[in-house]
């Protein structure tokens, strides 16, 4: 029974984050929104270029641990 209370204390809390998002965004004028969003995206993109090196750097560095390692 815990479990059910927590799972619906977990989505309300979920819900009223959305809604606490939601009414900011609506609060910002045009110009702060479009900054907002165009800073969100800037940061994804800087995200998924790291991620993307870091897996360039794994695919060369995985296979000569596994030479050295001896696998």
């Amino acid at each position: 029974m815990a479990m059910l209370g927590s799972l619906k204390s977990a989505v309300f809390d979920r819900e009223a984050r959305k809604m606490q998002y939601r009414s900011h965004i609506r609060g910002l004028n045009a110009y702060d929104r479009h900054k907002k969003f165009m800073n969100d995206y800037g940061m994804l993109f800087h995200f998924l270029l790291l991620a993307v090196q870091c897996i360039k750097v794994l695919h060369v560095l995985i296979p000569s641990l596994v030479h050295v390692l001896g696998y």
